[in-house]
């Protein structure tokens, strides 16, 4: 999202989680509130980079990047804040070795799905209903299986010593 020079707007330092030599400015998107730690996803050229709030949001100042030029951060993480602590062990690591803040903040961000959203598990619960044709393996499912029980395919088909092609046929 571009701004236009009449809007009012806050802008925000996010350190990138890359071998940059600089924190960059970005417009804080209407109604958002953010604090510096958290964790979100800005427009970097052609690509998405994931980055930390630095410093508390402000307005725009005349000295900052003109307003037309200002992008929005796009993606708020939702999980909790890089602490104040962190922070600053960032930034005394990155002057000790002389290094840019966003190459060591990228250290700790080295896993690509650490900001990722937790998959959903799937497993087999017990139903009411039964097949028609029921042999000793799937007795086994069942008799395994207790009412509101949940079971990760593995772990069901060790407990009932069926393969897995057992279950997909339920």
């Amino acid at each position: 999202m571009q701004m236009t020079e009449n809007d009012n707007i806050m802008i925000v330092a996010v350190c990138l989680a890359a071998n940059v030599p600089k924190i960059f400015h970005y417009a804080v998107p209407q109604n958002t509130e953010l604090a510096p730690g958290q964790f979100v996803l800005v427009p970097f050229g052609r690509k998405k980079l994931p980055g930390v709030i630095w410093e508390v949001p402000r307005p725009w100042q005349k000295s900052d990047p003109p307003k037309g030029k200002l992008k929005s951060v796009e993606q708020i993480y939702d999980i909790p804040p890089l602490s104040e602590e962190n922070q600053q062990f960032i930034d005394w690591v990155s002057s000790y070795v002389m290094s840019p803040k966003g190459a060591v903040l990228k250290l700790l961000l080295s896993v690509p799905d650490a900001l990722a959203p937790e998959k959903p598990v799937t497993g087999w619960q017990v139903s009411d209903k039964r097949p028609s044709r029921m042999t000793d393996g799937r007795r086994r499912v069942f008799a395994s299986l207790l009412p509101e029980m949940t079971l990760r395919t593995g772990d069901l088909t060790e407990a009932a010593s069926v393969s897995a092609s057992t279950l997909t046929a339920l």
